[in-house]
C-alpha cells in the first residue's frame, strides 16, 4: 500500500522526519507527494498541483489529484507532514479517537465544536447512534479512492469522520491525540508535532530528532 503525503508549499523540515519514520517503522511500497516536494525529497513520485484558495482548498485539492491518480494504489495511507511512527508497527493500524460525543465536549475551538455537532448530527440521523472521533487523532489513515471521493463529493464538515463511520466496518483500537503537548514522550507509537512544538530546542522536536537521526532513502 502506498502512502500519501499532501503538502503545500513551505519548507516542510518535518517531512524528513515522517518519513523516516515511514521509512522505519511502517510496512509500504511507493511515497507520493502530492502539491509540494522539497528538493531535498527523492525516490518519491510528485504530483503537482496548482495551490490556489485557503488551507482547507489546498488539502481537498491535494486529496482529489491522489484520488484521481492511476500511480496511487487503491487504497492508501493519507499522511500529514507532521506525522511521526514511534515504533515499528508492521501494517498501518485503524485507530480510531473514541466517542464523537467526547470530542465535542473537549473541542477548545467553537468553529471545529460546531463542524464536529454537525458531522454527529447528520450521522444519527442516517442511524448511527454512537459515531467515533476520525478528526484531530493526527495519525495517518487508510482510505478506498472510491468511497473517500463520495464522501468528498457529499460535502461532509468533517470527511475523515465521516469516512471512519460510514465506510470502515472495523473501528480498530481507540487512541489518545498524538499531539502530546508534554512531556515524557517514551512509549507511544504515535507523536505528532504543531508547528510551534517542532523547534530544535522544544521538547518534541529534540525527542523525535533524536529518535530519527539518519536520514532514510527518501533524503538527498
Amino acid at each position: 500500500m502506498d502512502a500519501v503525503y499532501v503538502l503545500r508549499e513551505g519548507v516542510h523540515d518535518e517531512l524528513r522526519y515522517s518519513l523516516r519514520s515511514l521509512a522505519a517503522n511502517v510496512d509500504h511500497d511507493r511515497v507520493h507527494l502530492v502539491g509540494h516536494r522539497p528538493p531535498w525529497a527523492t525516490g518519491v513520485n510528485h504530483i503537482p498541483t496548482v495551490q490556489r484558495g485557503t488551507k482547507h482548498q489546498k488539502v481537498l485539492t491535494n486529496l482529489r489529484a491522489a484520488i484521481h491518480s492511476d500511480a496511487v494504489s487503491d487504497p492508501f495511507m493519507l499522511w500529514n507532514d507532521d506525522m511521526y511512527a514511534m515504533q515499528p508497527v508492521g501494517k498501518l493500524p485503524v485507530m480510531n479517537g473514541g466517542p464523537l460525543s467526547a470530542a465535542i465536549r473537549a473541542a477548545q475551538s467553537k468553529g471545529y465544536r460546531e463542524r464536529l455537532q454537525a458531522t454527529r448530527d447528520r450521522l444519527v440521523a442516517m442511524g448511527i447512534e454512537h459515531p467515533l472521533a476520525y478528526d484531530a487523532l493526527h495519525v495517518p489513515q487508510t482510505y478506498a479512492k472510491a468511497d473517500l471521493l463520495a464522501i468528498l463529493d457529499d460535502g461532509w464538515p468533517l470527511w475523515a469522520t465521516a469516512y471512519g463511520n460510514l465506510v470502515r466496518t472495523d473501528h480498530g483500537t481507540q487512541m489518545p491525540n498524538a499531539k502530546m503537548p508534554d512531556p515524557p514522550y517514551d512509549g507511544y507509537p504515535w507523536l505528532s508535532s504543531s508547528d510551534r512544538g517542532w523547534g530544535r530546542k522544544t521538547p518534541l522536536g529534540m525527542h523525535v530528532r533524536g529518535v530519527f537521526p539518519t536520514p532514510c532513502r527518501y533524503e538527498k
